[in-house]
Formats: C-alpha cells, structure tokens, sequence
C-alpha cells in the first residue's frame, strides 16, 4: 500500500481556496445589489470550484461594465 504525498492534496486544495476567495472578494466588491451580492456568495460557496468558476467568467464578460461605473 502506497501513502499518498502531501502535495497531491495541498495543490488542488490550495487552488480551490485561493479561487474561491478570489471571487468571493470580487463578488462583495463589485455587486452593487445587496441580493445579488448574497447570491453570489451563496452560488460560489455552495458549489464547489463550478460556482467560483461561473462568477469570474460572469465577471470578466461584464466586467467593462463593472469597472466603468
């Protein structure tokens, strides 16, 4: 029986947390809309990496119209 290194779990774990504080501070940042915000937040904590995935391709295709304003 072979151990598994550390690394193999460090690594992807430490990709997920770092994506997922990403945009849930992008997320409390730019969402003017108090709901949209909590949703946002719900989206991306209750559905793992998918949910931090959809908000930053949702940001970054809106994000002319974000920033601008």
């Amino acid at each position: 029986m072979q151990l598994i290194d550390p690394s193999y779990i460090l690594l992807p774990g430490l990709t997920y947390l770092l994506i997922t504080l990403f945009s849930v501070l992008l997320s409390i940042i730019y969402e003017r809309n108090d709901i949209a915000r909590v949703l946002w937040v719900i989206l991306i904590l209750f559905i793992p990496f998918f949910g931090a995935l959809i908000y930053l391709a949702n940001f970054l295709f809106n994000r002319s119209r974000l920033l601008n304003n």
